[in-house]
């Protein structure tokens, strides 16, 4: 069964810095850790976040990868005449998914 969109899904998508985004797409570990970072998700929503993207790296359907990777909005995945982005977006959701087991994450939970 899959599982509902968590909105730190979007609180991801929405922490990549779009003027660093030349830079990020040629660094794109260093610019993820960044996004990661700026999220400030407290502990529980990290664990639903990783849940989520092992739930969309599991599909066999690159298409469908794509389809979320345009959903988290961090821009949109130029496809190929294939009709997908020949596995690129994978790799991006994979980094993410790796660097959430060590990126430090300042959760802002809490405070006013």
């Amino acid at each position: 069964m899959e599982m509902a969109t968590p909105p730190e899904f979007y609180y991801l998508g929405s922490s990549f810095i779009r003027d660093d985004a030349p830079w990020g797409w040629n660094n794109f570990p260093e610019w993820a850790k960044q996004a990661i970072a700026l999220t400030h998700l407290p502990p529980d929503k990290i664990v639903s976040l990783k849940a989520f993207l092992d739930q969309i790296l599991s599909s066999p359907d690159d298409t469908y990868i794509d389809s979320m990777w345009n959903e988290m909005g961090v821009s949109t995945v130029h496809l190929s005449r294939g009709g997908n982005s020949g596995g690129i977006t994978r790799q991006r959701f994979k980094t993410i998914r790796e660097l959430l087991d060590t990126v430090q994450v300042k959760s802002l939970e809490g405070k006013s």
